[in-house]
């Protein structure tokens, strides 16, 4: 543009300012489009507070038998149905898992548990709000902890205690 100016040739130079005023907008406006998509992204939370759960080894009877509980409370005002829990069960393994003497499904992938009802016949299908259910397992090896919870695949806070 400024060689345009010296040289007289205004028609250039009117020329080149606007592109550059149309490539100036674009630019604004793909800031602007960027800026509403960065405002409207929700960040997820590390944790719900909706469910909590905690695993407690009850029983180490020897280095390859342990019994343990899981204690899932939901703290909401609502009763969640068809739930699933999942979470890596650190340095241990896990053979069955029940509530009140009635099998549930126990999907195992590495160190990775994924616990749920099987039907909704089940006691244990619906968890009533403010209430809690006692899943009962035992396995090999004690974990050493537990990590990544879940549940309904939201973030949860899971304890773990052993003797």
């Amino acid at each position: 543009m400024m060689q345009a100016d010296t040289d007289g040739n205004y028609m250039l130079a009117i020329s080149l300012c606007g592109s550059l005023v149309e490539a100036v907008e674009a630019r604004v406006n793909f800031l602007n489009g960027l800026k509403a998509e960065i405002e409207s992204y929700a960040i997820p939370s590390a944790a719900t507070t909706a469910v909590a759960a905690s695993l407690t080894i009850t029983n180490i009877a020897h280095a390859n038998y342990h019994d343990f509980a899981i204690v899932v409370t939901n703290n909401s005002d609502q009763p969640i149905s068809n739930w699933t829990l999942s979470f890596d069960y650190v340095g241990g393994t896990v053979y069955t898992v029940w509530v009140n003497g009635s099998s549930i499904l126990l999907n195992r992938s590495g160190s990775r548990m994924t616990i749920n009802p099987t039907n909704q016949w089940q006691p244990v299908y619906t968890i009533p709000a403010h209430s809690s259910i006692t899943i009962i397992g035992n396995g090999g090896a004690a974990a050493t902890g537990v990590a990544n919870a879940t549940f309904d695949g939201d973030a949860i806070t899971m304890t773990f205690s052993r003797p």
